[in-house]
Formats: structure tokens, sequence, C-alpha cells
């Protein structure tokens, strides 16, 4: 662990993914480089506010390396979305749905029970300027779906956004800016992992007159 630069009171150190931090960060200087290492102005303090500090900054060391993983632009998204729709199929099946995939030529992914249709989109932590996000785009023919399942994918897990038509409406794209889902409460919040949705959506579009020449 080199120190980069001393001044008076304060202390300069660079820090890879895998150190141990043994010093506090005065206020708010925290800076997440490209080559996966940490800069951190620093100084001397008492040792029990070290240790009551020391617990919050491993968690944000964490945080950012974790987004740096998430985020990896080599990640192949057509291999993402191929698996994601996998899973929420087999999510889909073992709540005793009869799913069946479409082709690419398709408005849709999952055709459910005969007659629902069902667009899939998955999105990593991906970085917007100085910002990050979950990012989901809707063309204008996935829009006809029924219903659009959002997932969420970062290193915890998978997170289903259950969206009925009627929410999405004429939205272009989907966005969701906080990492953990399970924390984020704006707009979509209310369809996290809510599977239910899907019950009136199949009563609907049971008894509405559909075109299913359409490739799938």
């Amino acid at each position: 662990m080199a120190v980069a630069q001393k001044g008076v009171g304060t202390v300069r150190r660079m820090y890879g993914p895998g150190d141990v931090v043994g010093w506090v960060a005065v206020p708010g200087v925290l800076r997440y480089w490209g080559s996966g290492e940490i800069e951190m102005d620093t100084m001397l303090i008492d040792p029990v506010d070290r240790l009551r500090r020391e617990h919050h900054r491993r968690e944000m060391i964490q945080r950012y390396a974790a987004r740096r993983i998430d985020a990896d632009p080599r990640a192949d998204n057509h291999a993402l979305a191929s698996e994601i729709e996998g899973w929420v199929a087999g999510q889909l099946e073992s709540q005793g749905y009869a799913v069946r995939f479409t082709s690419h030529k398709a408005a849709f992914d999952l055709l459910v029970d005969g007659c629902l249709w069902i667009e899939v989109k998955a999105s990593r932590w991906l970085p917007q300027g100085k910002r990050w996000r979950y990012q989901f785009n809707l063309r204008a023919r996935q829009r006809k779906a029924d219903v659009v399942i959002a997932v969420a994918v970062n290193s915890r897990g998978r997170y289903p956004f259950v969206l009925p038509a009627a929410t999405v409406g004429d939205r272009r794209s989907i966005t969701i800016r906080t990492f953990a889902p399970e924390h984020y409460s704006g707009r979509w919040s209310p369809w996290l992992g809510v599977w239910s949705a899907l019950g009136p959506a199949l009563d609907a579009a049971r008894v509405r007159p559909r075109n299913l020449e359409l490739g799938i």
C-alpha cells in the first residue's frame, strides 16, 4: 500500500480493491478510477471514531468494486438477454403457466397460456456520465406486450419488475437509479417481484381478440 503524498496532518494513499483501509476519509473525498484503485484523502483521528467509520468505508469500497464488476463493458448483452428470458420462463413454469418462446421476429419474447404476451428486458448496473442506472429500452412493437418484465441484474441477484402494459404506457425506456433494487422507492418499486400482476393481465388477454400471425 504505497503512500503517494503527505501533507500537514493528512496522508493520501492509493488502495486496491483487496486492501484493508487503515485510515478514515475526511469529508467525502472518495474517487473510483477505471484502473480499479481507490484514491482517498485521509487524516489521523481518534481510534474510536476510526473503528466506527472503518466499517462504513469498507462497505463503500465493496459497493464501488461491485459496480465495476456489474458494468463490465465486455459483457455479452445478447447472452444476458437469452439467459434472463430462460430464467423468467422458468419462474413462470414453476407457477404453473404454460410458456412458449417466440422467434426474434415476434413483437414479444414469451407467449404464456397461449394468449398473454410478455416482453422480457434485462439490464446490468451501467454508467451514464457520472451517474449509474439500470436501463431498459423498449421499441415501439415491444410496447404492444401485455406485460413487460424488466429484470435488474447485479452481483447480488436478479430483480424482476413485473409491469402491466397500462403502467408502461408509451414510454421508450424504463430507468432505475438505485443499485440495490430492494431499496428502490421510485415509480416502478411497487412492481418488484409482483408475479401476481400476471393474473389480471392473463384474464384480460383471454377475452381480447388477437392476431397471432407474428412469427412466433
